[in-house]
């Protein structure tokens, strides 16, 4: 999230602010979550490597594979300037062009595209078949400068992840995840101060051969931040465990202070590293603990204990932005043998309902190698066997078994279970679900009175231009200040400003809100399900004054008949507000009536 072009921001946003209406869209401003996309056992390497910091196209990298690559994943980062902004993003691999990508803002839904917060994109594609042994290169180029583009079209990085067996190397466990998240202070998303702090990424599927058993052993953690900034900490931790080094420049830094995303790539362990403009890729070596693997991404830190994370100072406690996109975690294996374990992480049901033909969906997960001679999957419904699937698994480790079924009405305890020879765990290879089917699912929501919580928001305004009252005046010296900082958001936010005067358009036109006064609240939201058959995962939206502020997925579903209270967490000013909710916005849960997915209200914020 960097804005070098003050002057073009300001254009930008004074049209945003004046003419372009609040827009519901698939791409999530607050962030996409990273999750796994691979994971297993291999005999052999697993290829990281990439070319990163922020500059114009097209942008090449060249690399070496050591052999015919078994997997592979390529990502590239751009930044679009505004979410408001669309254009194109064209990759070409090894003399191959592949398909130009469409680049969406607020209304992205392409597969692989990971759009979040003010026009951040990380592109993932699919590199089989495209990279090989030997010398590899990869050119990104975006529409930047093309007539009629307004996609700032720079390259944040061009980033690959490939599986490289030899039957000659050692055995190694490996977790590939991918997303993109959007760690932002107060003021950053939108007219409401909304603040995300914090986020995670869990690994699961430790084998016992691993590096817990073995004295002095250790994994390799990959990890890549965008919109990073240099004076401004920010901290990873690997099972509450803190990485890095402290900072050698105690003049900007304080004590105690981290700076992973220091936009200085592969030094955070120490050694020179390389610059790299707006982005961090760096390398850990971690030791693991039995059990779930955690990797938590933090803005910063309250250094000083007033209760706020400053962006801003010397020292600063926090970043303005962050987005973590990419984390991989690889582990020695130790012991003879190539270890088995398939399990069944998930069991849902689709469509289940009166009249329609229900889909049963597994997920089958690898943590070990893949078993020769693949595996069998049963789905059985009250001990009786409906359904079994014989399976291979492949180096994703990740794999959807979608399953035909025509239940009859009531009551069902669905059982999915998964056999291949030589698996050493039993314990992770069921797992049960009930289900309940009848007439078809119908979602209502109400709406009940905000909870204030007593802490406020640290110190920011609902918007970035809460401030413009207090810098009416002294506006000239203040844009000299911040450009002499290099905050680039509020250069743009500046020069807005004064846009707006010579417009000669009136500041009371826009919403001010006083910066002690924003509030944070909860506001509970009853989701019922009066059908007679279970819903399945929905999401619950809500806006306040027009604006939309969350979206809360309710990954369990709604069993038939019963309500799941949801608490929604916003930051506004106390007095009255408009809220809005609306429960499976995007109508991909089957519903008797839509009518009742929406509820709406004047609500007073205490």
């Amino acid at each position: 999230m960097r804005y070098d072009n003050p002057c073009t921001l300001s254009c930008v946003l004074l049209v945003v602010l004046i003419l372009i209406p609040v827009a519901s869209a698939l791409y999530d401003e607050e962030g996409i979550a990273v999750d796994t996309i691979a994971q297993g056992v291999i005999r052999g390497t697993v290829h990281i490597d990439g070319t990163y910091g922020l500059v114009n196209p097209p942008v090449t990298h060249t690399f070496e594979l050591a052999g015919e690559p078994a997997w592979s994943r390529i990502y590239t980062a751009v930044w679009g300037g505004t979410e408001h902004y669309s254009g194109w993003v064209e990759c070409e691999v090894n003399g191959k062009t592949l398909d130009r990508i469409t680049l969406y803002g607020t209304d992205d839904q392409t597969p692989g595209v990971y759009a979040s917060s003010h026009g951040v994109y990380w592109i993932a594609f699919d590199g089989n078949n495209l990279l090989h042994k030997g010398k590899n290169a990869i050119t990104v180029r975006t529409s930047r400068g093309e007539e009629g583009s307004k996609l700032d079209g720079r390259v944040y990085a061009v980033h690959c992840v490939a599986l490289i067996e030899d039957t000659s190397s050692p055995l190694s466990q490996y977790w590939i995840a991918e997303g993109n998240e959007n760690l932002h202070g107060e003021g950053w998303a939108g007219k409401n101060p909304t603040r995300k702090d914090a986020a995670e990424v869990r690994f699961t599927g430790v084998l016992d051969t691993l590096a817990t058993n073995a004295p002095g052993s250790y994994a390799t953690l990959t990890t890549l931040l965008l919109a990073t900034n240099y004076g401004q900490p920010d901290y990873i931790l690997f099972n509450g465990q803190l990485l890095g080094n402290a900072p050698a420049d105690t003049s900007t830094y304080a004590p105690g202070s981290r700076d992973i995303g220091n936009e200085q790539s592969f030094d955070a362990e120490g050694g020179a590293g390389e610059r790299t403009r707006y982005v961090d890729c760096e390398r850990f070596s971690v030791t693991l603990s039995p059990g779930e693997q955690q990797v938590s991404f933090l803005r910063g830190k309250d250094l000083n204990g007033d209760g706020q994370l400053s962006t801003s100072g010397t020292p600063a406690e926090a970043e303005d932005y962050l987005h973590p996109v990419f984390v991989a975690l690889v582990a020695p294996l130790f012991g003879a043998g190539t270890p088995v374990d398939l399990a069944v992480s998930d069991l849902s049901v689709e469509n289940a309902y009166s009249g329609s033909t229900a889909e049963i969906i597994a997920r089958v997960a690898s943590y070990g190698a893949i078993p020769p001679g693949g595996a069998d999957l049963v789905i059985e419904s009250g001990g009786k066997t409906i359904a079994t699937r014989h399976i291979t698994v492949d180096l994703t480790g990740i794999q959807d078994v979608k399953i035909p079924w025509t239940p009859e009405l009531g009551s069902h305890e669905l059982t999915a279970s998964v056999v291949a020879e030589g698996d050493i765990q039993a314990n992770n290879n069921e797992i049960r679900k009930q289900v309940t089917t009848g007439n078809m699912p119908d979602l209502s929501v109400s709406i009940k009175d905000p909870l204030r919580i007593d802490a406020p928001v640290s110190g920011s305004a609902s918007t970035p231009l809460s401030w413009i009252p207090v810098v009416f005046a002294p506006v000239g010296a203040l844009v000299l200040i911040a450009l002499r900082r290099g905050r680039p958001l509020q250069q743009g936010m500046l020069m807005m400003i004064v846009a707006l005067l010579i417009a000669g358009i009136p500041l009371s036109a826009i919403p001010v809100q006083a910066a002690g006064d924003i509030q944070k609240y909860l506001i509970p939201v009853d989701v019922k399900n009066l059908g007679g058959s279970d819903a399945g995962p929905c999401t619950l939206s809500l806006f306040l004054d027009g604006e939309k502020m969350a979206v809360h997925t309710i990954k369990e579903g709604i069993p038939a008949g019963q309500t799941v209270t949801v608490k929604l967490n916003v930051a506004t000013s106390p007095g009255t507000h408009q809220v809005r909710v609306v429960v499976d916005e995007e109508q991909k849960v089957p519903d008797k009536t839509r009518s009742n997915n929406e509820a709406q209200g004047r609500y007073a914020f205490p």
